[in-house]
């Protein structure tokens, strides 16, 4: 197993970025955040500008032994996705593989494995269970992961080892996509999309820090699934939310696929559609969920909202 003292960390000023920052502190681990800002320290991470355009780093990085956890990407979910909007999810994922690839080559960083960020949206839609080899699906989102893989990839080139995780729906308290299912709990109203049916591989924050981090000691180079062992339906995962955190006193109400469409437009087809995502790559590596279980998961959310 590798022990490392220092991340260096991109993408670390989003909802799962800030939780790693967070569990590194505590593990009283160097913490490094490439940012478009300012050079500063703040609770413990020191931020330093990057000027991905022309991959360089606004202050030296002198520390050996590296390990690299890339994060960064624009919210594939914070705006309509208008043809603007499309491109820049891709090139803020896409370029910034590109640019961290120079940065390494010339030395800036001295890294020594790199754990990546993609996402489920690979995959086609399914049903029935989709391993890391099943087919890429045909879409905008789809078309999207596969370069944004494709620009992280290209570290091997560097004999660096690196593992790429094609995260599910990630669940936590303070981010995620907890805050557009619990939109409506004000009315004690939990909100399904669709019938409710699709099958959503959903993951908590906790377990997709543990996963990156684990990736990163035990030097794996491969492609995982960063999603929970237990999938379910959309119905009964905002259900189960729904009975947590207001004590089992809401009414279930389906928002119409037509009216989905209609507020978010093409984004609607990852809301209503089914991925049926494995884990059992990464568990038969040895690595375990702390929250494999929708119920494990929804009431450490609920007691932490509450």
């Amino acid at each position: 197993m590798k022990i490392y003292n220092t991340y260096v960390i991109t993408g670390g000023t989003g909802f799962i970025g800030q939780a790693i920052c967070a569990k590194l502190l505590q593990l009283n681990k160097k913490v490094y955040v490439l940012t478009r800002g300012a050079t500063l320290d703040k609770n413990g991470v020191k931020y330093i500008n990057w000027d991905i355009e022309n991959a360089k780093l606004g202050a030296e990085i002198s520390e050996s032994n590296i390990a690299i956890i890339h994060l960064a990407g624009a919210g594939v979910a914070d705006k309509r996705w208008t043809a603007s909007r499309k491109a820049t999810i891709a090139s803020s994922r896409i370029e910034t593989g590109r640019s961290l690839y120079k940065l390494i080559e010339s030395g800036q960083i001295k890294a020594s494995a790199v754990a990546a960020a993609s996402a489920i949206g690979y995959y086609q839609a399914s049903d029935t269970a989709l391993i890391e080899t099943s087919p890429v699906g045909n879409d905008y989102l789809a078309n999207t992961c596969v370069e944004w893989e494709k620009s992280s990839s290209a570290l091997r080139q560097l004999n660096i080892p690196i593992s790429l995780h094609r995260i599910g729906l990630v669940m936590g308290a303070s981010g995620g996509a907890i805050k557009e299912f619990v939109k409506t709990f004000w009315m004690r109203i939990a909100g399904i999309p669709g019938n409710g049916k699709q099958i959503y591989s959903w993951v908590h924050i906790g377990d997709v820090v543990n996963q990156f981090l684990y990736a990163l000691d035990n030097s794996l180079d491969d492609v995982y699934n960063c999603v929970s062992p237990q999938t379910a339906t959309a119905s009964d995962l905002i259900k189960t939310l729904a009975s947590k955190c207001l004590n089992g006193k809401f009414l279930a109400v389906n928002a119409p696929s037509f009216a989905l469409e209609i507020m978010l437009g093409e984004m609607s087809v990852e809301v209503l559609k089914s991925n049926n995502v494995s884990s059992k790559k990464i568990v038969a590596s040895g690595f375990q969920y702390q929250y494999d279980t929708l119920d494990k998961a929804m009431g450490q959310i609920a007691t932490e909202m509450k």
